[in-house]
């Protein structure tokens, strides 16, 4: 390809990607002053300097035991900053310098009293993100900058677009759908670049999501799942007054859960096509469609069980109480904790065996021209 075309399309993508994201984040404004979001206070901060005492206490009413320390910790911010407190800890051990986040409240004298809410995480959670995207440079290279890229763009649409959409009362199953095609579409462009064979993969998935939302609709319904499977779907009932759409939550959640399966099926099965037009530019559409989809089977197979294995990982302690036996086994898995997650593996397999066909066919059609060069 002249470089020149080169140029220009790279000048285009970079324009595309700037705009695209300066116009998420006038949207994300507009929804944000629209549902008159507020800011949280800001939590208050504190760091163990000494260890009191540290014992094993019983439990009242089991044989088991838990580690409850008596920690002093200096307070970091907030209205008594730099005072020194005494707290219990019941919750995970911690050691002298160790960070934390407490809560302050009114005791029963009028005094201010605090209590802990969790360790501070992030320096680790820091730690950890810096070493993940150095292995994801250090094999990819300038592709896996891309893919970091597109990553950071995917969280920027959910933090900046869908959560504050949801939040302020817009259709879920809608605002679900146009995230998930936004995503989508940034992270093809990003990754892989505006060529046919990134063509054939968008067009794909975008095909194959709006097929899944139309299964899971039909699945949801059937089952009657109401999108309360959990503690945190209660809370957020509350804190936005129970008008929040839940059952759309939940359809919302098997869209955008599906995202990065679908994008690896689509992207691989249009390249598979391409490198087969390239291989045997003589094979004709229908030998060239059935050659695909032989690759395309293998790959379903092993997209599948990942899927299902992934998900199986995410409610392991669901699993763990399924097969302890503490209910009957019919009235457990009937339960929309567990009905929820079996939905949600049964949509995403089928929206990948989906995603084979409609993409191979996409692709046969945009890569027919014999010695095709990508645009």
């Amino acid at each position: 390809m002249p470089p020149h075309k080169l140029s220009a399309r790279r000048v285009l993508s970079t324009i595309v990607t700037v705009g695209f994201f300066l116009g998420l984040a006038s949207l994300s404004g507009s929804i944000a002053h629209a549902h008159g979001e507020g800011e949280a206070s800001e939590p208050i901060r504190a760091e163990v300097v000494r260890v009191l005492a540290d014992t094993l206490e019983g439990l009242p009413g089991l044989s088991l035991q838990t580690r409850v320390q008596e920690l002093e910790v200096r307070l970091l911010n907030g209205p008594e900053e730099g005072g020194l407190v005494v707290l219990v800890n019941d919750l995970v051990p911690l050691s002298v310098g160790d960070k934390l986040f407490v809560t302050s409240f009114v005791a029963s004298d009028n005094t201010l009293a605090y209590g802990i809410l969790e360790p501070d995480r992030r320096g680790a959670l820091l730690l950890f993100a810096i070493l993940f995207a150095a292995i994801v440079v250090f094999f990819g290279g300038k592709q896996g900058l891309r893919a970091l890229l597109a990553l950071a763009g995917s969280f920027f649409i959910i933090f900046y677009l869908l959560f504050p959409a949801l939040l302020a009362g817009y259709p879920p199953v809608l605002v679900s759908t146009l995230v998930a095609v936004a995503i989508i579409t940034f992270a093809i462009l990003v990754t892989h670049g505006w060529n046919k064979t990134s063509l054939a993969a968008l067009l794909g998935t975008i095909t194959t999501i709006l097929l899944a939302i139309i299964f899971a609709e039909l699945a949801v319904s059937a089952t009657n799942l109401s999108g309360f499977a959990d503690e945190a779907a209660m809370y957020v009932n509350l804190d936005s007054g129970g008008l929040l759409n839940f059952r759309g939550l939940l359809l919302g959640a098997i869209i955008i859960g599906i995202l990065g399966v679908l994008d690896d099926v689509a992207i691989t099965q249009a390249a598979a096509v391409e490198q087969l037009r390239k291989a045997a530019p003589h094979l004709s559409r229908k030998e060239l469609y059935r050659k695909a989809l032989v690759i395309g089977r293998e790959h379903v197979g092993a997209l599948v069980n990942t899927l299902a294995l992934a998900y199986a990982g995410a409610a392991l302690p669901l699993l763990l109480y399924l097969a302890s036996g503490a209910e009957p086994f019919a009235l457990a898995i009937n339960r929309e904790v567990f009905a929820a997650e079996i939905i949600r593996t049964i949509v995403g397999s089928t929206a990948i065996i989906f995603a084979v066909p409609i993409t191979t066919w996409l692709a046969v059609r945009l890569l027919e021209t014999k010695g095709v060069q990508l645009l």
